[in-house]
């Protein structure tokens, strides 16, 4: 076998807006390979029944009760995997924190269609996917993609790169392009230094020129790029006054204060509350999408408590309409994350291992060599615009408080809190994040 560093890669980018760019390189030596990879099955359409699946006010689509079915596995595999990749993300810093749990989702289900037995096991594991999951993907991305502009932007792309020297699976690329419309391009990475360009214009295009520079300069070891790309971009159902906004001292968790653009507004939203947290749901134009904003009320909590998906998910059936007087920060953030050392850390070794097998996708033996995730995000009084483990935290046994009808409740967003971007009818996490300080 060759040494290690011989070895070719693929590398995976995801760009998201409230904006996401991940990379995966794969690497591996171009050489006659066996074994068999995962079946992909191609299942004709079925005519199924319409059903409501929608949340009051909105006016999104109806889906079939098949599609909302696989929506909802999709969610669950997401939603799970989001608070895993949060935990590890977060685990040695009190900076900001700000990813795509579905873009990344979205990415490896492609890889794990094409991976053998046990590397399809590893990542299956990690990402809660089952035999379904790629259709369960792309009918969760058709549903968000079927949004009409008047109410958000959303947009999802995929693409695969591979070097012109590699032979791709026909069936893998024949799966990816009918359930993600995934184009195939191959580029020449080792004898054209335009290589890097072709795939950075891709992902700034993809991302409303948010996400820039992608990809350094790739060499010939490198075997495959595959992009994936959200944007995200929606006005609120009800805007912030500008002139509310104010400079306040916002409390960073290391006890440290700094000044922050905090805008203010008085109106019904969900809202619930327990001893050690409040919760907020913020709707998007139309109710079709919201920011769910959870606030520890110590100042110098991080919100462990708040790191599990039984929270999230009792936060969720707890929401009352309440008159709330809101006071969220006006900010901005970009993050770049190098992955690989956390889906390790989750139990994703194989496929970055001389053992991976991708069998599916190529004969040529590849490994993952990086996972590069790029995200953006801008909140003001107008809109919102973004792109791209085990353990169990008992829900508080006091329960959620029971509202008063006598006074708004007061939710000030002075100290760091943990955010969601979600999509209303499936509650499917989009984007995640913790907003630490002012930068």
């Amino acid at each position: 076998m060759r040494p290690f560093g011989d070895k070719k890669h693929i590398i995976l980018y995801i760009a998201c807006l409230a904006m996401i760019s991940i990379p995966i390189i794969f690497r591996g030596w171009f050489s006659d390979g066996n074994g068999e990879g995962h079946a992909i099955i191609v299942r004709p359409e079925e005519p199924a029944e319409l059903v409501s699946y929608r949340v009051p006010g909105d006016f999104m689509p109806d889906v079939n009760e098949r599609d909302a079915a696989a929506a909802k596995s999709a969610t669950d595999s997401i939603n799970s995997f989001a608070f895993d990749m949060y935990k590890e993300l977060s685990r040695e810093t009190t900076k900001s924190v700000f990813f795509s749990p579905q873009n990344v989702s979205a990415a490896f289900v492609t890889l794990y269609e094409g991976s053998g037995e046990a590397t399809r096991k590893e990542i299956g594991k990690i990402f809660r996917y089952r035999d379904s999951s790629l259709e369960d993907m792309n009918t969760l991305a058709t549903m968000l993609s079927s949004t009409p502009e008047r109410i958000a932007t959303v947009e999802a792309a995929t693409s695969v790169w591979p070097n012109t020297s590699m032979d791709i699976k026909e069936t893998w690329a024949v799966a990816m392009r009918l359930y993600t419309g995934t184009d195939v391009t191959k580029l020449d990475y080792g004898n054209d230094p335009e290589a890097s360009g072709i795939i950075n214009r891709w992902a700034e295009a993809k991302t409303r020129g948010r996400i820039k520079n992608l990809v350094e300069k790739l060499d010939a070891d490198t075997a495959m790029v595959l992009t994936s790309a959200v944007y995200f971009k929606s006005r609120w159902d009800y805007e912030f006054p500008k002139e509310n906004t104010k400079r306040e001292t916002f409390y960073c968790a290391e006890g440290t204060e700094a000044s922050a653009d905090i805008m203010h507004r008085r109106g019904n939203i969900g809202y619930c509350e327990t001893e050690m947290f409040q919760a907020v749901r913020i709707p998007y134009k139309k109710n079709a999408y919201s920011m769910i904003a959870m606030l520890p009320r110590n100042r110098s909590d991080l919100g462990a408590q708040l790191l599990a998906r039984e929270v999230y998910d009792q936060v969720l059936t707890s929401f009352a309409i309440e008159d709330v007087e809101l006071y969220l920060p006006r900010f901005r953030a970009e993050t770049k994350y190098e992955l690989s050392k956390n889906l390790s850390a989750m139990g994703l070794e194989r496929a970055f291992s001389d053992h991976a097998e991708f069998p599916g996708i190529t004969d040529n033996p590849i490994r993952i060599s990086k996972v590069i995730h790029k995200a953006f995000i801008e909140v003001d009084e107008k809109q919102t615009e973004a792109t791209a483990i085990t353990a169990v935290i008992a829900v508080p046994t006091a329960s959620v408080i029971a509202p008063s009808p006598l006074q708004p409740k007061i939710f000030r967003a002075d100290h760091p809190f943990i955010y969601f971007i979600v999509e209303n009818r499936t509650n499917a996490i989009l984007f995640m994040g913790r907003y630490s300080r002012p930068e």
